[in-house]
Order: C-alpha cells, then structure tokens, then sequence
C-alpha cells in the first residue's frame, strides 16, 4: 500500500509502480494499492503509461481519495507499506510525517535512504531500506519483505517500537518538559551562585 500524492518527485509513484511490477509475477496474490488523485498529478500521464505497459496493470488499484476509516482500515490490513522518495532538497531536508503513520500500524515499511529515516530506521531491524533513485533496490527490498512474511512481522514489528518511542507526541512532551526544568534549575542555582 502508497498513500498520499502520486508524484515521482515528492514519493517516488514511478519507482513503486515499476518495482511492483518487476515482482508481481513472483507474487500472484499480492495487489499494489495506492489513494491520492491521479488527475491532481503532473506525472499522470507517466503514471497511467506505466501502468498500462505493466503486465501486472489488473493488480495495479488507485483508490484516489478514500474516506479516514478506509485509510485506517487499509494501512492497518496491509502487507506493507512502500515510499520511495528521491533524492531532492526536499526529501534532504525533513522526515516524512507518513512514514510515522505507516510504522505506528506495526505493518513492515520498504523506504528509501534519505533525509533523517536513517537516523531512525535501519536495514533489516526495522525496516527494508533501498538506496533512493533505484528501481533494482527498492525491487530487491519488496522481494526480500514479501518472501519472508515471518522476518518481515518482526521487522514491522521493531518499527512500530521506533514509532512509540522517537515519533510519540506524548514522550516528546516529556522530554521537552525535563529540557524547560532543566535549564530552570540551571537558571536558579547560576543566580544562587551570584548572590
């Protein structure tokens, strides 16, 4: 499962579509189903050219927008769940909020290495990480993720853990709380310290 925006620049739709494809013949009962407007893309024309020269095109769905309880139905039932963000400034500079949304649910991840998920995810712990750019890489991750179904819950599982722990409002809150106490009381015994 994709969701959000089916451009190549921000997500990587095209290498999704044509990684997915390169398996689906190795998967028969495995579906890629992406939401987001297709007539809102600039890459529409090449979205809908891939997938009419897949040989997997009846197992390629776009949803386009589905309702709150849909998506959480669909990113909680899936298989995994795939963001291929190229490398750009944009994916350099930030860490996709989505990519939180997809390990909360404990479903396996395949993402591309950019950015800060680095920082956050590594191979084969808790995610299936492929180099950004790369059809192959990103190919080779979903065949590693779908042919293993046992190593692949436990890796979902590791990420679900990332999730609750660097990406949980309610535990930034409290790190941010000790940080504000801290430097309050660093502030009070520098000024006992004058007096």
């Amino acid at each position: 499962v994709y969701t959000g925006p089916l451009l190549q620049k921000k997500d990587g739709i095209l290498t999704i579509i044509k990684s997915f494809s390169n398996i689906a013949n190795e998967f028969p009962d495995t579906n890629l189903v992406c939401t987001g407007s297709l007539d809102h893309s600039v890459d529409r024309d090449r979205v809908k050219n891939e997938i009419e020269s897949s040989k997997a095109k009846d197992r390629i769905i776009l949803k386009g927008f589905i309702s709150r309880s849909e998506m959480i139905e669909l990113l909680n039932s899936a298989a995994c769940l795939v963001l291929a963000k190229p490398s750009s400034d944009q994916a350099d500079t930030c860490f996709p909020t989505k990519l939180g949304e997809y390990l909360a649910t404990g479903n396996p991840i395949v993402v591309t290495s950019t950015g800060e998920i680095p920082l956050y995810l590594k191979d084969g712990e808790n995610a299936y990480i492929a180099e950004p750019d790369s059809v192959g890489s990103f190919t080779q991750k979903l065949r590693n993720l779908l042919s293993d179904s046992e190593m692949a819950q436990k890796i979902g599982l590791k990420g679900r853990q990332v999730a609750e722990e660097k990406f949980n409002y309610k535990e930034i809150a409290k790190k941010v709380t000790r940080l504000i106490e801290d430097i309050k009381k660093k502030g009070q015994d520098e000024n006992r310290s004058y007096n």
